[in-house]
């Protein structure tokens, strides 16, 4: 965790908090990771949420969600501009496992 703003917006998450896969670029970089179907069957275990709880530009459908699987599945990456919170923007990438390249997690930058 690195906080270099002295003014402006923070942003200071819980550290080691699970991440929204809804609506996150952390959550939308794993799930692009999976099939749609997969996907969709993470999100329902883990739930959504209330609309209050995220940006005005989260996806509001399962087919919106798939949209945005789809843009990261072409760019390698995840990003999010308004979908965690007004004014919060974040890029996501996938860590794969040297060797075998499995899925190990996920590294963000937030802003």
């Amino acid at each position: 965790k690195s906080q270099g703003a002295t003014s402006g917006l923070r942003y200071d998450p819980d550290m080691g908090r699970e991440a929204p896969l809804f609506y996150t670029a952390s959550g939308h970089a794993w799930l692009a990771s999976l099939s749609d179907k997969a996907a969709l069957a993470l999100v329902e275990r883990q739930g959504v949420g209330a609309a209050r709880d995220f940006g005005p530009n989260a996806p509001r459908s399962r087919s919106e969600l798939l949209r945005y699987l789809k843009r990261a599945r072409e760019h390698g990456y995840a990003w999010q501009i308004e979908c965690s919170a007004p004014g919060m923007a974040a890029m996501a990438v996938l860590v794969r496992h040297p060797e075998d390249g499995r899925a190990l997690g996920v590294l963000s930058v937030a802003g």
